[in-house]
């Protein structure tokens, strides 16, 4: 490939062609068939690594993986239109591939629903060359947004998008009493206004990435409130705590 093709955005998926995922898949199964430990995949991209995950979990494998909004919606032939702004890691891929993790994520091969959040800034997005480029974007302020518009839409029911962004991540990482709506559980919630349309607005974004490949998408449903530990966070937009009252998560907390 020329220095001229590696600039071009378009050519991008090419230097991270699908058979570079679906050789570690393959190898990774392959270590979990022999020392039975759990393992989780990111972010998966490829019609193929979903295939095998679906064979492997069907032979009692403890795996699981996950999918993001970007590789659902997304392929590699808007790569023209979205430029440097659609570079990622995993590449954007093929119509073909698409269908093929809508259709892990509608048997339950799919566990969850992440938003691979890369908070890059628009500058650091506009290099002459690709391979000054830094991959990724925004991710955790369309999540919602975009799903629960595929969920009204019809593509999936709002239970699948539930477990995918909020069970199944607490039950896979051991994260105590979340993720569930239950007595002595933790007040963690989000409120949602299915009737709510917009737009994505990356001007908007509290992220210092100000910039998505999903800009001027059309949405149904919003987040309207979120609640940590009880206590309201987020209300119509405008965070409302005092103070940061996260905190870090680990395996086996409650």
């Amino acid at each position: 490939m020329s220095k001229k093709e590696l600039d071009n955005p378009e050519r991008y998926p090419e230097m991270r062609p699908p058979r570079a995922e679906t050789e570690i898949v393959k190898k990774v199964i392959e270590v979990i068939r022999k020392v039975r430990n759990p393992v989780h995949l990111c972010h998966l991209s490829t019609k193929k690594s979903i295939e095998m995950v679906r064979e492997a979990k069907e032979m009692g494998m403890p795996i699981t993986c996950e999918v993001t909004p970007h590789h659902l919606l997304l392929t590699k032939s808007q790569m023209r239109r979205l430029g440097s702004k659609g570079m990622v890691n995993p590449p954007l891929r093929s119509r073909e591939d698409i269908l093929g993790l809508w259709e892990g994520v509608l048997d339950g091969t799919v566990d969850i629903l992440a938003s691979d959040h890369a908070p890059h800034e628009r500058s650091e997005k506009e290099s002459e060359s690709v391979t000054g480029v830094p991959p990724g974007f925004s991710g955790i302020e369309t999540l919602a947004s975009i799903m629960l518009t595929q969920v009204i839409m019809g593509r999936m029911n709002l239970d699948r998008f539930v477990r995918m962004t909020s069970t199944a991540p607490v039950e896979i990482l051991g994260l105590g009493r979340r993720g569930r709506l239950k007595k002595d559980y933790h007040a963690d919630l989000a409120i949602v206004d299915p009737k709510e349309e917009g737009r994505i607005d990356p001007s908007k974004f509290e992220s210092k990435a100000r910039h998505s490949p999903f800009e001027g998408y059309a949405t149904k449903g919003k987040v309207t409130a979120t609640i940590v530990n009880g206590q309201v966070v987020m209300n119509e937009g405008e965070i409302v705590a005092a103070k940061a009252i996260g905190k870090i998560l680990r395996k086996g907390q409650l």
